[in-house]
């Protein structure tokens, strides 16, 4: 009798397990195919570029016609998705976009009389008083922002500035004169004109040759009295970007 028992209880023990090993089969298959398209999803979203979803805190959509320069043409091979930012300094998102679509936006900008200076992502387009800088926000160049700059119409600074030292009679200054001291009694600073070619650069250098310069079309000296103390100057053509150019001057005592 007991050895019957033992039989049956061995029998129900084998059972068990057999049911027990087809419920966890069927549960590492369920979790093997949950893996598998885990991975598929995580392989699909890193082939997606990580663009965000911008209508949340969407500004405005579609191109900013009343925010940018006239001149500044629409980018129309790309979906304008928000923009926003300060009358001199706006930030325009362009997506599903791509890199041959910009090369032709840049191209279409040159043609009408932008300045294009960098190649690619580097790429800054100058006109006037206007900066626009490029910047790709994904790996796959499909999401482009556009950073447009206003500087200010600045002003000579007559009052640091020795009056020895003449401003272009030509152009627009940009950004003003920032006079900085380089070491005790040296001072520098650049001054930036736009509507000034390589042409009136020349035009400038000698200008200044006539008014007591010594030098040739990129580099004059000059020796001056000011403020009852003897300086020595030079001016210096830095830059010339078509229709741009910035001068640096370096003056100091004891010329």
């Amino acid at each position: 009798m007991k050895y019957r028992l033992f039989i049956v209880f061995t029998l129900i023990m084998v059972l068990l397990a057999v049911v027990g090993c087809g419920k966890n089969a069927e549960i590492s298959k369920q979790l093997s195919a949950e893996g598998s398209d885990q991975k598929t999803s995580e392989q699909s979203n890193s082939e997606t570029p990580n663009i965000p979803d911008l209508s949340g805190m969407l500004m405005k959509e579609g191109w900013p016609t009343d925010k940018v320069p006239s001149e500044l043409m629409e980018y129309t091979e790309g979906k304008v998705k928000n923009s926003g930012g300060e009358d001199d300094d706006y930030i325009i998102d362009v997506e599903e976009t791509n890199e041959e679509a910009f090369a032709n936006y840049i191209d279409k900008l040159k043609s009408s009389g932008w300045i294009i200076s960098g190649s690619g992502e580097e790429s800054e387009a100058i006109m006037g008083l206007y900066t626009v800088n490029f910047n790709w926000m994904d790996s796959s160049s499909k999401w482009l922002r556009i950073n447009v700059q206003k500087d200010k119409e600045g002003e000579w600074s007559f009052d640091k500035i020795p009056p020895d030292i003449l401003q272009p009679e030509k152009g627009t200054l940009v950004g003003g004169t920032a006079v900085l001291e380089q070491t005790e009694s040296i001072w520098y600073f650049n001054y930036t004109y736009d509507g000034i070619d390589e042409k009136a650069a020349k035009e400038y250098m000698q200008f200044l040759i006539e008014n007591g310069w010594s030098g040739d079309d990129t580099f004059v000296s000059k020796s001056f009295e000011w403020k009852g103390k003897t300086y020595g100057a030079d001016i210096e053509v830095y830059e010339t970007l078509e229709t741009r150019t910035t001068f640096t001057c370096n003056f100091y005592l004891g010329g």
